[in-house]
């Protein structure tokens, strides 16, 4: 056995212990899901050591373990994720050890579309693969790559391969893709599909659509009506002015005697004027009150509207670039 076989098995043996260091102590805080995903990339782990043993026994359990990881219902970490990464290069490698090259570039290949364009570890698993995988990664890209397309209805979570995917995937070679769509708001089931891009610049597109009515679909009927409508808001508003003008007015003559000057022609206009100035003030303040409550309960309303219609309209989620 190599050094280089030594060093991972003694790494993934420390590892291993303390896992079960921790779990001793008691239940995972985080629930049921995380004990799935936890399962799974200790089962991962164990093929890998056992892949630095023997590569013929290795082959099965890899390929075992690997499975498994499409089967968890919930996205993978990153542990995991890094772990089912090794665990694919190990296979890769376990079939270089028995000398079949056509399945070698086969785990290669797939290892190549599992890193979504990110960063291979070869080198952990020595220089002949490392080779191997320069070479699969420099054949897929010369190959050219395709773009798939998300389109959502709701707001949504896009996972490619058990891989969550924000935005733009830099490169998307050839082959084959596990994508699961996943609506953030819980309102219809996760859309789990297979797709192909056979060919440089294949273009495949996914329609996420809405299952039943929006969320917020009674937001306008159960949205505060007006007080009332706005031109009698406004009519109010004018009349007030005009009887507090009025009003003024007629407080203007309070006390004037006009020429010749009689006693009984002394106009006495202090109570009618104080009134209508009273009733139009008091006719203009209301109207501009109400105005006021429902243009911003309008607004406000609009403002929710627009928000639901975000929230609810299409998330475009661009996976790959074509390249050529």
């Amino acid at each position: 056995m190599s050094s280089l076989n030594i060093a991972m098995l003694v790494a993934l043996s420390l590892s291993s212990v303390v896992e079960l260091t921790v779990e001793s102590g008691g239940e995972t805080s985080t629930g049921e899901v995380e004990n799935e995903v936890a399962a799974v990339t200790r089962g991962l782990e164990d093929a890998l050591k056992q892949a630095m043993v023997d590569s013929k026994r290795a082959i099965p359990v890899l390929l075992a373990a690997l499975e498994a990881c499409i089967a968890v219902s919930e996205p993978l970490d990153e542990n995991a994720l890094e772990t089912r990464l090794l665990a694919q290069l190990s296979l890769a490698r376990a079939y270089q050890n028995l000398g079949d090259d056509d399945e070698a570039e086969a785990a290669a290949d797939e290892a190549v579309r599992m890193a979504l364009g990110g960063t291979i570890p070869a080198d952990k698993l020595g220089e002949r693969l490392e080779r191997l995988i320069g070479e699969r990664r420099a054949v897929l890209e010369a190959k050219g790559s395709g773009t798939l397309r998300v389109q959502c209805e709701v707001r949504c979570e896009v996972y490619v391969d058990e891989r969550r995917v924000f935005g733009a995937v830099p490169l998307l070679v050839e082959g084959s893709y596990r994508v699961r769509v996943v609506a953030k708001d819980g309102h219809r089931p996760p859309l789990e599909q297979e797709v192909d891009l056979e060919a440089a610049g294949d273009v495949v597109a996914i329609d996420f659509e809405r299952v039943g009515p929006p969320p917020d679909v009674s937001l306008e009927e159960s949205a505060p009506r007006r007080a009332a409508p706005r031109w009698s808001e406004l009519t109010m508003i004018s009349t007030g002015v005009g009887l507090s003008l009025i009003g003024g007015v007629v407080l203007g003559f309070d006390g004037v005697c006009p020429e010749p000057c009689e006693s009984r022609l002394v106009f006495d206009n202090i109570e009618s004027g104080w009134a209508l100035f009273g009733i139009g003030g008091g006719l203009w303040l209301s109207g501009v009150i109400m105005l006021v409550v429902d243009e911003v309960r309008t607004k406000r309303r609009g403002g929710k509207e627009r928000a639901r219609k975000r929230d609810a309209g299409s998330d475009l989620a661009w996976l790959g670039g074509v390249r050529f």
